[in-house]
């Protein structure tokens, strides 16, 4: 199910259209996994979460995606309770040529700002996408 097949009242924006096809090319899948889980609870989290992060930030952003994924695994990670999201960002990590050691590192380095909870538990919601 799609966003438009979400809220047929409301066509889907330039943005909205970008930013799924953009995330759908890093992680094939998840956008479905997005609509579904959203879809007749909330279809306009499923909207934002296409037009404002992908078809936004990422679609907009001087930095690469390889940057801004570093930047939201440490985010994620100091902000702690985002296991989903930060399960997602390292698959994408791993997609745009991290290298496990460096997904953990960067989880590492949050431990000093976020401290040691939250990052044994960002080690913990990526350890599955890690060793696959």
């Amino acid at each position: 199910m799609t966003t438009n097949e979400l809220a047929p009242d409301l066509a889907p924006s330039h943005r909205t259209v970008q930013g799924r096809d953009a995330l759908e090319e890093l992680v094939p899948g998840v956008p479905g996994l997005i609509d579904a889980s959203l879809g007749e609870l909330s279809p306009a989290t499923a909207r934002r979460i296409y037009e404002y992060i992908w078809g936004d930030v990422y679609a907009t952003s001087p930095m690469t995606t390889r940057d801004l994924t570093i930047a939201a695994i440490a985010g994620l990670t100091a902000m702690g309770g985002a296991e989903t999201n930060l399960t997602l960002q390292a698959t994408i990590a791993l997609r745009v040529g991290l290298q496990p050691s460096e997904v953990v590192a960067i989880i590492e380095h949050a431990a000093t700002y976020a401290g040691f909870a939250r990052s044994q538990a960002a080690l913990q919601a990526v350890r599955g996408v890690l060793e696959s």
